[in-house]
């Protein structure tokens, strides 16, 4: 049995994405018969990787993935979104897709390494395509849309044994689901919430999404969405929303 298979890859509407995934494909094909690659897994004692990666076209460039176990596999989900993909000339997208990828891969990598708590993972050979285009780092451009559900930290109505397993339940619906919205980072006790930060899409696609977790078998009532941004995650700065009031906004502006 391999340590990493690809579960998935998704595509957005019109989306011209063929060089990032065959990119990805490449570095996931050595990665995988790369027995340097499987004894540095196996030193994890986690179960193997199953990889989805999504690639839209966005306002902005941005990247998320999120790493969770589901079923007894682990699964890392990557979501890419471009900028300019619709009108860029074929050869140049092409190329900054294929630098997209490269960066990326090594981005998931990373992501491994750390819910796994090893080593820094086997260079691959080469690291990058020679014609790889590198995008600037995210941590140079502007902070990016984020929506933080928070749900308060009471028992729920479950007919689990654990009356906070909704935590779980919200966590497997992020990680099952697929579009263009998901966690920035696994949810966490804030206060007295349990809050999920979410990004990806528009703020109509947050807000539906926000409202879909809410929803849910289990979650408590009185759950508030904050909009703000990946700078201030956290705090609780920015418009409060109500969501069982859809057309209701409080707070101060993002």
């Amino acid at each position: 049995m391999t340590w990493i298979e690809l579960l998935g890859q998704v595509e957005g509407v019109k989306v011209r994405g063929n060089a990032y995934f065959r990119e990805v494909d490449r570095l996931l094909s050595k990665a995988e018969a790369d027995l340097a690659y499987a004894e540095w897994w196996a030193a994890s004692k986690l179960p193997p990787v199953e990889l989805i990666v999504e690639l839209d076209h966005g306002r902005e460039d941005s990247f998320a993935v999120t790493v969770r176990i589901i079923g007894g596999r682990l699964r890392l989900t990557a979501y890419r979104e471009v900028a300019g993909m619709r009108a860029a000339d074929k050869h140049q997208l092409n190329d900054a897709l294929r630098g997209y990828a490269a960066r990326d891969f090594r981005a998931m990598l990373e992501a491994l390494r750390h819910r796994a708590g090893l080593g820094q993972p086997p260079p691959l050979d080469p690291a990058l395509p020679a014609h790889a285009v590198l995008p600037p780092s995210a941590d140079d451009g502007p902070p990016v849309v984020v929506l933080e559900v928070h749900i308060p930290l009471v028992a729920g109505k479950t007919s689990n044994e654990d009356p906070f397993a909704w935590t779980e339940d919200v966590e497997d619906f992020l990680a099952e689901r697929v579009g263009p919205v998901t966690g920035l980072d696994d949810g966490e006790e804030i206060g007295d919430t349990y809050v999920f930060p979410l990004v990806g899409g528009g703020i109509g696609d947050l807000l539906f999404v926000a409202r879909e977790i809410a929803a849910l078998p289990g979650v408590p009532a009185g759950v508030y969405a904050v909009l703000t941004d990946s700078a201030s995650v956290g705090s609780e700065d920015g418009r409060r929303i109500e969501l069982d009031h859809p057309g209701s906004f409080g707070g101060g502006p993002v």
